[in-house]
């Protein structure tokens, strides 16, 4: 399937075993511009932008139980998940929308991101660079790298909507 160019870009990442894949899988077959991003195993902290700034960052979250039944294994541990968060923690301060995957199924993963998606988009006045902002209808605005975004879900003790 051929994504139109002006297709907002979403990046997808999160700790191993959390879904990336099967949802970034599922966005494109619905003709979304989605992209998982191996974050969790780099330790360049800003790696989700390598291929320019996205519209929307989404991050997938999981528990060690969790992973090791989804992927089949019994090594995970609490630990290792700490250092994949660690190296996941620039993605999720400026993440649009956080999921905790643990006790939702791939359909409803899908659905709410639909649903977050589907808010609409709408393109704002020209940044100060002449870039074209896209601008989520609810209110989530793509700003610049130093500057915090709404979020959704509850990955820590701040203020946030859950989804």
């Amino acid at each position: 399937m051929v994504v139109p160019r002006n297709t907002p870009r979403i990046v997808i990442v999160g700790v191993c075993g959390s879904g990336k894949t099967v949802l970034t899988d599922a966005l494109v077959q619905l003709g979304y511009n989605a992209q998982a991003m191996a974050q969790e195993h780099s330790f360049v902290p800003g790696m989700w932008r390598a291929h320019g700034q996205p519209n929307v960052l989404i991050y997938l979250d999981a528990a060690a139980e969790t992973v090791n039944q989804r992927l089949g294994r019994q090594d995970w541990t609490p630990e290792a998940i700490a250092q994949q968060h660690r190296r996941l923690a620039d993605a999720l301060t400026y993440c649009d929308l956080y999921l905790q995957t643990d006790c939702l199924s791939e359909a409803e993963v899908l659905e709410q991101v639909v649903d977050f998606l589907s808010a609409g988009w709408s393109e704002e006045p020209k940044s100060e660079a002449g870039e074209t902002v896209m601008k989520l209808q609810r209110g989530f605005l793509r700003e610049s790298p130093g500057k915090k975004r709404g979020r959704i879900g509850k990955a820590s003790p701040k203020s946030r909507r859950k989804r």
